[in-house]
């Protein structure tokens, strides 16, 4: 019995000794994870450093770039809505004084064509009728007369640009292209009720 007694003990010792160094080994794995777990920490570290200065300097580019960047586009796109309004100002304003041109041309033609009738039937001597027309006549004439001087004549263009120049029309008394302050109001409120 004591032989079983040794051999048991022998058996127990050899199996302490094996879960010692198992565990020994097992301690050395750990110190290992430990040492690469430090090295991932420190890497991290560095990592997370690098990541707050790229974002400093993207903060810095934003701020000291990009937003005056912005403030200049934002200010050009304010003046060219201005830009563009008071072109379309100009546009309607040019529109009207050609459609008033348009009407005196028309209103020549039909005086023109009129003035032969009217100067007929006042030589027949019709009486208070034909001096009445005849008188109308003058008075209208008179006006297309002064309305004429008035409006300087078209500038020559050369023969290549005649079909697409546009004739600049300018008045003794006012400039088409600046008008009055109220004239500028009514087209503002026309344009902004389109």
């Amino acid at each position: 019995m004591t032989w079983d007694i040794h051999a048991l003990l022998v058996i127990l010792m050899l199996a302490a000794i094996l879960a010692v160094i198992r565990f020994y080994v097992i301690l050395g794995q750990v110190r290992q994870t430990l040492v690469k777990l430090e090295e991932t920490r420190t890497e991290m570290s560095g990592t997370l450093k690098r990541l707050e200065s790229v974002a400093e300097s993207t903060e810095e580019v934003l701020r000291n770039e990009v937003a005056p960047t912005l403030q200049m586009t934002r200010s050009t796109l304010a003046n060219l809505e201005v830009t563009t309004r008071a072109l379309a100002e100009t546009t309607l304003f040019v529109r009207g004084l050609t459609g008033r041109a348009e009407q005196a041309v028309n209103a020549q033609r039909i005086l023109s064509a009129a003035v032969p009738l009217i100067k007929t039937m006042s030589g027949r001597g019709t009486g208070l009728a034909g001096g009445l027309l005849a008188g109308i006549g003058t008075g209208i004439k008179a006006l297309l007369a002064r309305r004429k001087k008035t409006l300087a004549p078209a500038p020559r263009v050369a023969q290549a640009e005649a079909s697409t120049a546009v004739p600049i029309i300018t008045s003794t008394l006012t400039n088409p292209i600046l008008p009055a302050e109220s004239d500028t109001d009514k087209r503002r409120e026309a344009v902004k009720s389109r």
